[in-house]
């Protein structure tokens, strides 16, 4: 007998087998095999899915590091210029709409 378990995704739902009380005990062991089988199944569904998500999560961080890299690096080149004033402005701008205050607090 399966049962429909609700998770939080909804893109994936899983089965849980149950297991009948009123079963011989060849017949309890050889279900019992099986629900653990499928357990582990859906335990490794479930981790290959948050591995992919972690390296998609890590890819995007790099990203947005490499970003806050250069933004780094082209104030260090612009400060003590008297044009620094106007670029660094329209640069800092561009990091608040990424950043918000909230979140550099």
């Amino acid at each position: 007998m399966m049962r429909n378990v609700e998770n939080t995704s909804p893109l994936q739902a899983y089965q849980v087998p149950l297991i009948a009380t009123d079963l011989r005990q060849e017949e309890l062991i050889h279900q019992i095999a099986d629900s653990l089988q499928y357990l582990r199944h859906v335990m490794e569904d479930v981790f290959s899915k948050v591995q992919t998500r972690v390296a998609e999560n890590k890819a995007r961080l790099a990203k947005v590091d490499e970003r806050a890299q250069l933004a780094q690096a082209k104030v260090n080149h612009l400060r003590g210029r008297k044009k620094a004033t106007q670029v660094c402005v329209v640069i800092f701008a561009k990091l608040w709409r990424i950043f918000p205050v909230e979140w550099l607090v």
